[in-house]
C-alpha cells in the first residue's frame, strides 16, 4: 500500500490528523479540567465563607450551633416521644 505516492501521502496525511486531533483533544481535557477545577475551589471557598459567617452569627446571638433557634415551628421533644 505504501509504494505508491498516493499511498505514502495518506499515510503521512492520516498520520497528521491523528497527531493534530490528539493534541487538540489533550489542550481541550487540560483547558477544561483546570477551569472545572477553579470553579469548584471558588464556590467552596465562597460557601466556607458564608458558612463561617453564619456560625460566628449564631455564636454571637448565644446560640449553639447544634441547637434548633428558638422560634422553630415544629413541636418541641417534650410534646412527644422521641427516641
Amino acid at each position: 500500500m505504501f509504494e505508491t505516492v498516493r499511498g505514502r501521502l495518506t499515510g503521512w496525511y492520516t498520520g497528521v490528523l491523528a497527531l493534530v486531533l490528539v493534541l487538540f483533544a489533550g489542550a481541550a481535557y487540560f483547558f477544561l479540567s483546570y477551569t472545572l477545577r477553579q470553579r469548584t475551589d471558588t464556590t467552596l471557598t465562597d460557601l466556607a465563607t458564608v458558612f463561617e459567617a453564619s456560625l460566628n452569627n449564631e455564636r454571637a446571638a448565644g446560640a449553639e450551633p447544634d441547637e434548633p433557634p428558638p422560634d422553630s415551628n415544629g413541636p418541641s421533644c417534650e410534646s412527644r416521644r422521641c427516641a
